[in-house]
């Protein structure tokens, strides 16, 4: 299921981190965030049956990665029903993949005003708003994405790579690595993970030593 496959969007942004560097192994500390997100979700609309049947289309047809196709059919669909939150993330996912992040960033602004304890949304929102340079913001967005689901594996990887590359917050990127294994399970990308995480790990014992 590609484009609305979290996992495969994680790894796309492991795959951007390694290109970013790290120099410093002083352990410092993330100050605690809080985040503010609804206590429940606003109760969804019930649509047509058209409308569903329209929607399983273009989702049909990104799983067959047609995604121009898919894109003009939820463009369409939301021009005529605008309150569906998954057409929003789809599109954001196809515009994200479009190199188009402006655009992304209003559909998932879209996506969030209906679904506002999405947590895909969430964490897609903080990996533009990490390549944007925004860390802070992007740490916002992972942090709310895991209040809307504290077992959502791809925000704590994606968090991790925020504090480990970026932020060079080593002890926090250590926890939410493990964290991501212990939920993802078995696989190519957690093998990929665990070669991540010993890495951070050697890199902390040599500054720990120095």
């Amino acid at each position: 299921m590609p484009f609305n496959n979290s996992t495969r969007l994680a790894f796309i942004a492991l795959l951007i981190a390694l290109l970013g560097g790290c120099n410093s192994t002083q352990m410092r500390r993330a100050e605690p965030l809080q985040v503010e997100l609804p206590q429940a979700q606003p109760q969804q609309r019930q649509f047509s049956v058209e409308i569903q049947q329209r929607y399983q289309q273009a989702i049909a047809l990104l799983r067959q990665d047609q995604v121009e196709p898919a894109a003009l059919a939820l463009e369409a669909l939301l021009t005529q029903e605008p309150d569906i939150p998954g057409a929003w993330y789809n599109l954001a996912l196809i515009q994200y993949h479009q190199k188009q992040p402006e655009q992304a960033l209003q559909s998932l602004q879209r996506c969030l005003d209906l679904s506002p304890r999405n947590p895909g949304a969430h964490t897609l929102n903080g990996l533009i708003l990490r390549q944007q340079g925004q860390f802070s913001q992007a740490r916002i967005a992972y942090a709310k994405a895991l209040q809307s689901d504290p077992n959502f594996a791809d925000a704590h990887l994606n968090l991790a790579i925020l504090y480990d590359i970026y932020l060079q917050y080593f002890e926090d990127a250590q926890v939410h690595y493990q964290r991501y294994l212990e939920l993802a399970g078995e696989g190519t990308q957690s093998e990929q993970v665990k070669f991540w995480l010993q890495d951070l790990q050697l890199r902390m014992a040599q500054g720990g030593n120095g």
